[in-house]
């Protein structure tokens, strides 16, 4: 299992949006068992996906809904810091 993954872009950017893919880290989501997103969130092909389909519950959305973890997307989202860092 890779430690970091990076997510494949579904879609082209806008200027205003990160250029570089998101990355997905095993070791900062380890207290989670394997099964509890494969396969019940992530398909098993490796899949690019967008915001609005996290914004819908999908993918990382699921989790990441500002409830249950930090949001994907909006205001309160860390996405240079976090996801899309290069």
């Amino acid at each position: 299992m890779p430690v970091v993954v990076r997510v494949p872009i579904a879609k082209s950017h806008g200027v205003a949006d990160p250029a570089d893919p998101g990355l997905f880290s095993h070791w900062q989501h380890d207290e989670y068992q394997c099964f509890v997103c494969h396969p019940a969130i992530f398909p098993k092909a490796r899949k690019g996906f967008t915001h609005d389909e996290m914004d819908e519950g999908r993918f990382c959305g699921a989790c990441h809904n500002g409830q249950s973890a930090p949001p994907a997307s909006g205001a309160r989202a860390t996405c240079r810091s976090t996801c899309h860092a290069k």
